[in-house]
């Protein structure tokens, strides 16, 4: 099975009757779609929400499209868990994942920032068109801590490295949270 599938966003590890026999993780593909389907049911409970979106979008989209894409977007939220620098921080976590890679130490990370810059990087060396117009949306997004990141982001060698160590992982979620949400996310700014 691809380790994109085997990724994890949630474990058991803090909870306090934690046990290596019992550990248990959440997939992050399955965290995403989670994130999704509440935004999905939020929009659709509160349609003032979408409306209130709409307002601030640059009316380039339908309200139907507008919601899947943001649904998407809720869903890029924790996209920094892909990260190998996150994935490394639950030892049974990285073993599930990478069970022939050896677990490099931690170190500190903030997947929000981490996940913008990977969608920043991937805007420019996988040509993922829809990113760039965005970054501004994407930015609130991976924001979700509390925390708000400068989107004029230094392209380092080491953020390149880990994106091209991601990619595939990267791409196979992204085409994942397209087929499931029946979203194409457009090319042009969405925000006003």
């Amino acid at each position: 099975m691809d380790s994109t599938f085997r990724l994890w966003a949630k474990t058991n590890e803090l909870q306090f009757d934690y046990s290596a026999e019992n550990w248990d993780y959440h997939p992050l593909v399955c965290h995403l779609l989670d994130v999704a389907c509440v935004a999905k049911l939020y929009l659709e409970q509160c349609p003032f929400l979408l409306d209130k979106f709409y307002d601030l979008s640059t009316k380039h989209i339908e309200k139907g499209e507008l919601s899947r894409v943001i649904q998407c977007v809720a869903a890029l939220h924790d996209i920094g868990k892909i990260s190998w620098n996150f994935q490394r921080k639950s030892e049974k976590g990285w073993q599930s994942a990478f069970p022939d890679k050896s677990r490099p130490a931690n170190t500190p990370y903030d997947h929000g920032e981490g996940g913008l810059f990977l969608l920043d990087v991937a805007g420019v060396k996988s040509n993922i068109e829809w990113i760039a117009p965005n970054i501004q949306l994407l930015a609130a997004s991976c924001s979700h801590h509390g925390v708000r990141y400068n989107t004029q982001i230094a392209h380092s060698k080491s953020l390149v490295r880990e994106y091209l160590r991601v990619k595939s992982s990267f791409e196979t979620l992204l085409d994942c949270l397209e087929a499931v949400l029946q979203v194409k996310i457009p090319g042009q700014q969405i925000g006003g």
